[in-house]
C-alpha cells in the first residue's frame, strides 16, 4: 500500500508541475499582454502630447500672421494719415499768389526774370 500512496504522490506531483508551469505560462502571456497594453497605452500617450504640442504650434503660427497682418495693416494706414495730412497742410500754407505746384516756376518767378518794363517814351519806370 505504500507504493500506492507513493503513486498517488508521484501523481499528485506530477499533476502539480504541469499544472504549475500552464499557470506562470498563463501568467507569463498575461504579463506580456499587460507589457503590451502598457506600452501601447504609452505609445497612445506620446502620440496624443505630440498631436497637441503639433496643435498648440498650428493655433500659435495662426495668431503670429493674425497678429503681423494687423501690424502692418495699422503700419500702412498710419503712414497713408501721415502723407494725406503732410499734403493738406501744404495747400493750406501755400503762397497765395501760387496757384501751380512746386513741379513748375511760378508766374511772379517769370516775371521778376524777364526783361526790364519801359514806359511808352522809352525809359525805365
Amino acid at each position: 500500500m505504500a507504493d500506492v500512496g507513493e503513486d498517488t504522490d508521484a501523481k499528485a506531483s506530477g499533476d502539480s508541475k504541469p499544472s504549475a508551469s500552464k499557470e506562470e505560462a498563463v501568467q507569463a502571456k498575461n504579463s506580456k499582454e499587460i507589457k503590451t497594453a502598457n506600452l501601447a497605452d504609452d505609445e497612445a500617450e506620446v502620440i496624443s502630447q505630440y498631436q497637441a504640442k503639433a496643435k498648440a504650434r498650428r493655433r500659435l503660427r495662426q495668431k503670429r500672421m493674425q497678429y503681423q497682418f494687423l501690424f502692418k495693416a495699422g503700419a500702412f494706414l498710419v503712414m497713408l494719415i501721415v502723407v494725406l495730412i503732410t499734403k493738406k497742410f501744404q495747400e493750406w500754407y501755400k503762397p497765395e499768389g501760387s496757384s501751380s505746384t512746386s513741379k513748375g516756376s511760378s508766374p511772379q518767378v517769370q516775371s521778376a526774370t524777364s526783361a526790364p518794363q519801359t514806359d511808352a517814351k522809352g525809359g525805365e519806370l
